[in-house]
């Protein structure tokens, strides 16, 4: 279980779901760290044919050898309710 992973939540902005997550202990980012601060979508999100309104809605997660299956499932746990409840 090593790597990036990348989420696209559709009508959700990702920099909010970060710092819901963040809030639980749970590191992520909302896209690559060479476009930390910058306003609009990944253009490799949008080259992969994504809508600039999915992109905004991004979460990438990295997974290392410490990682173990009760953290991948607080992750899970905690972004369905970050994700809920920013539906609302």
């Amino acid at each position: 279980m090593l790597g990036n992973n990348n989420i696209c939540f559709s009508g959700i902005d990702g920099g909010k779901l970060v710092l819901e997550l963040d809030k639980k202990g749970i590191a992520s980012s909302s896209g690559s760290a060479c476009s930390a601060g910058l306003i609009n979508p990944s253009h490799v999100l949008l080259a992969t044919g994504i809508s600039p309104n999915l992109a905004k809605g991004s979460l990438r997660i990295t997974f290392g050898r410490e990682n173990n299956i009760d953290e991948v499932k607080y992750l899970i746990d905690n972004l369905v309710e970050a994700v809920s409840k920013m539906r609302k």
